[in-house]
């Protein structure tokens, strides 16, 4: 077997027992093994791999509670303007571990430049439409607006809140006009028939 897809799927099966709670350390000592068969060091699939294992294990640790571990798993990658999504993951990692701190401005700080790669991520840039709902996008809008409300900045939380509406039209609008335009080309393609 490829050793990079045995490492995508154990890192794609950590992440899922990650959402439920349960321990993803031998899925991602599985993806860590087929991994030191392969150079790691480039900016490659394999890095991405290397980079989601440690990120998920500092999340991992996150909810167990071991911030200084879970801040040296989830800093951020040295190749993150490669890998948007990855940043964002580390980036909201960090936030939370800054926030379990007590340290909200920092928290805040870090989010709000998540926020903005989340932002640059429109479904333009990988045409696609993405969806709102239970997703690290939405997840940290929420997170921002709650540390802002710790932060007693009921403005901030209300902007936000504003700006993911925002995101959420602009992008249901696009759908919307994707839709519209393949219903066109269909009645043309059937008309010409």
């Amino acid at each position: 077997e490829d050793p990079l897809v045995r490492a995508n799927l154990a890192i794609n099966l950590a992440f899922a027992k990650l959402r439920l709670g349960h321990d993803l350390r031998e899925d991602l000592n599985t993806a860590d093994q087929a991994l030191t068969v392969i150079d790691v060091a480039g900016t490659g699939r394999a890095g991405l791999l290397v980079a989601w294992s440690r990120i998920l294990r500092g999340r991992a640790a996150l909810l167990r509670g071991e911030l200084d571990l879970a801040s040296a798993g989830c800093r951020l990658p040295n190749r993150a303007n490669s890998w948007p999504h990855l940043a964002t993951e580390s980036l909201s990692c960090t936030a939370q571990v800054e926030r379990q701190r007590g340290n909200v401005r920092a928290a805040r700080a870090t989010l709000a430049r998540a926020l903005s790669v989340h932002t640059a991520l429109s479904g333009d840039a990988i045409a696609q439409p993405i969806t709102l709902g239970p997703s690290r996008r939405a997840e940290d809008f929420y997170l921002a607006a709650e540390l802002a409300l710790e932060d007693c900045d009921a403005e901030a939380a209300w902007e936000t809140l504003e700006d993911l509406d925002g995101v959420v039209a602009i992008e249901g609008y696009r759908a919307s006009c994707s839709s519209a335009s393949n219903d066109q080309a269909n009645r043309q393609r059937v008309t010409a028939e």
